[in-house]
């Protein structure tokens, strides 16, 4: 797909893999992990349109044509653009914490939301959520373990989405240069037919 072609209306090839970052910010990550797998299509949702553009000038550059940037809300993108049973994998870096307690409904990761997120991903789809608030961390792996028919593994820790040499997205190597703690999760989506 020409990286020119940007709408909100997604154009996606069901016969490759599919991932999707949800809050793609600059775009670092992305771009450069579309760039390391050109058989994989790639699709970055952003709220912020002066980031939108600057990712899409970004890609641009380096003429992705598996990667598609759309400006919008994501629960929005995700329950009418993408596919049921589709996305191999979910980015989801360093979302808003809401750190206030009377905020916390506005987190982007509910109960719902990761009801939604496991509906869209196909059989052994993983999301990778990293932040560097506590609270939200142990939050989004509370509700995951929760719902155990839905999840087969909830690992914690590590930064196993990154491959060695692969660029962090922007907040984790500012967080990391800075010396923050940051907590990683891994979920991967229930099979048929598992049995613990």
């Amino acid at each position: 797909m020409p990286w020119t072609n940007f709408s909100k209306t997604l154009v996606l090839d069901s016969s490759r893999p599919l991932e999707v970052e949800i809050g793609c910010g600059k775009g670092r990550f992305l771009i450069d992990r579309a760039g390391a797998n050109p058989g994989v299509q790639f699709v970055g949702i952003e709220r912020a349109s002066k980031w939108v553009r600057l990712a899409q000038d970004r890609g641009g550059r380096r003429s992705h044509e598996n990667l598609q940037i759309v400006k919008g809300d994501a629960r929005e993108i995700v329950s009418y653009e993408i596919p049921t049973s589709s996305v191999a994998r979910f980015h989801i870096y360093f979302p808003d914490p809401w750190p206030k307690r009377r905020h916390r409904k506005r987190r982007l990761i509910t109960e719902d939301f990761l009801k939604l997120l496991h509906d869209r991903l196909a059989k052994e789809g993983w999301i990778h959520f990293v932040t560097d608030f506590e609270d939200y961390y142990t939050g989004t792996r509370d509700l995951a373990l929760k719902e155990p028919r839905l999840w087969s593994r909830v690992l914690e820790g590590g930064s196993g989405h990154l491959s060695e040499g692969r660029e962090k997205t922007h907040y984790e190597a500012r967080y990391l240069a800075e010396g923050r703690p940051l907590y990683y999760l891994h979920i991967e989506k229930m099979n048929k037919g598992f049995v613990r």
